[in-house]
């Protein structure tokens, strides 16, 4: 039987093997006790199990047992897919969900990111030969453009933004793309649950730019790059995925298929040159 793990940060040597890690100085693990920050294991468990609830259903439809652990008491600073045959995992591990940096929202987007592997569509990972994983650029995006949006679409997302310092650069771009007040509202607490997921990554690399809305990755890649992208250029595709008006319902089996794509004529919400290399 084949499995395959990826990580949305890295993998330790001693537990697993995966085709790409995440760029970590130095392995992080953050026990339970912690203080400095992150979310509880109340909030952990609510989150994980209201997601897996959401999504069985759709797994269930391709086949699949969608099985999501929640590891409340490991420390590692982790969080993975994997397929067993018709079981389909998602990890948490929960040194992760207690990083300083992370909130609430942005652990909603670590599993949206999780399960986007199992669901999200092209393009997958190359040279692989069972070839069902999404790749992590387009896991970033359906984690925001689908899993998030779906996640929220009743919440009262206003209220959850009142504490919140909101960019005025999110702020504007989602007004100009979501006309009523309740799909702007989500727009922006997605974004913002980017952010903080992207300020994470930033600080396990030991980067001291915060990645930010208003300086967007200028790089262009010749093909795209399925491995896990920067910070920045995480942020960015984050921050389209906010963006980009197509159904949250609607599957992404093609480079244009329940996306925003430059060829359908659409201004804002494609995925970022910084990792992905339109093919039309």
């Amino acid at each position: 039987m084949k499995n395959l793990f990826f990580a949305f940060l890295f993998i330790t040597a001693q537990a697993f093997a995966c085709p790409y890690g995440y760029d970590l100085k130095e392995p992080v693990n953050i026990p339970v006790g912690v203080t400095e920050g992150g979310i509880d294991e109340a909030q952990f468990m609510k989150i994980a199990g209201e997601l897996e609830e959401l999504y069985t259903p759709d797994v269930a439809a391709h086949g699949g047992k969608l099985k999501i652990y929640k590891e409340w008491a490991s420390t590692t600073v982790n969080a993975y897919a994997q397929r067993e045959g018709k079981e389909w995992k998602v990890i948490l591990l929960g040194g992760i969900a207690r990083h300083k940096f992370m909130t609430a929202d942005g652990f909603a987007l670590i599993v949206c990111h999780e399960i986007g592997h199992h669901l999200g569509g092209v393009p997958r990972y190359d040279g692989i030969d069972i070839g069902w994983a999404t790749n992590e650029g387009q896991s970033d995006y359906y984690s925001t453009m689908k899993c998030l949006r779906r996640y929220w679409e009743n919440a009262d997302n206003a209220a959850a933004l009142r504490e919140l310092e909101i960019p005025a650069k999110l702020t504007e771009e989602c007004g100009k793309n979501w006309l009523w007040n309740k799909d702007e509202a989500l727009c922006i607490r997605s974004g913002m649950a980017g952010f903080s997921a992207s300020y994470v990554f930033a600080a396990l690399a030991w980067n001291l730019k915060k990645p930010k809305f208003e300086t967007p990755d200028s790089k262009v890649v010749k093909e795209t790059y399925g491995a896990h992208p920067k910070a920045q250029c995480r942020l960015d595709t984050y921050f389209q995925g906010s963006l980009c008006e197509a159904s949250p319902l609607e599957e992404m089996r093609t480079e244009t298929q329940g996306a925003c794509h430059e060829s359908l004529g659409h201004k804002s919400g494609m995925r970022p040159t910084c990792w992905f290399k339109p093919t039309l």
